[in-house]
């Protein structure tokens, strides 16, 4: 019965997730743990889940250019090697501390998501190159607390990516630094 449930609520969640151009792992994880699994079987099970549903999202993207490849290369890099990272750290870090973590993480992103102000016009028009260094520690920092919740890492970047310093519609739809993070942290 309860594996029923998780089967249709992530099937309803992802689709809804999707829409938004985000994985459903951040809120199926708390789900599937709330139903009594264990946080380590969680976790993977919320990133694949989720994950399949990019895989779409990704060729898609490829299909009509909207992947700053040149942009991404520096966060495809940093972000798979601190997601590992992010995940180790979850061995000395009691579960009960990384839920109020990502409890908190839950808030904030849904408080700047709703509050963000942003015009898809101006982000479609308004294209800036940023430092290969701070693409660089953008992608150490998503993949460490990707890792660490067991998040794919999209909706960090997303909001990283509406601040006015960083805002480019294309660097957000870069698959590849959303998916890396779930592959690694497994």
């Amino acid at each position: 019965m309860i594996i029923s449930i998780i089967i249709i609520l992530s099937f309803i969640l992802t689709f809804f997730f999707t829409l938004g151009g985000l994985g459903s792992a951040m809120v199926l994880v708390p789900i599937i743990f709330y139903f009594g699994f264990p946080l380590e079987e969680a976790k993977p099970l919320g990133l694949f889940i989720s994950g399949i549903s990019l895989i779409a999202a990704t060729i898609l993207n490829i299909k009509n250019k909207r992947i700053d490849f040149k942009m991404g290369i520096p966060i495809i890099i940093a972000t798979p090697l601190f997601a590992f990272l992010g995940a180790l750290s979850t061995k000395f870090i009691p579960d009960k501390t990384v839920l109020i973590f990502f409890t908190i993480f839950l808030i904030i992103a849904a408080l700047f998501l709703i509050f963000s102000k942003s015009n898809n016009k101006e982000e479609d028009s308004y294209r800036k190159q940023i430092h290969i260094i701070t693409l660089i520690i953008i992608g150490a920092l998503v993949g460490f607390i990707s890792g660490l919740l067991g998040i794919g890492g999209g909706i960090l970047f997303s909001i990283i990516f509406m601040i006015p310093t960083f805002r480019t519609s294309l660097i957000r739809n870069n698959i590849f630094h959303i998916q890396l993070p779930k592959v690694l942290s497994l």
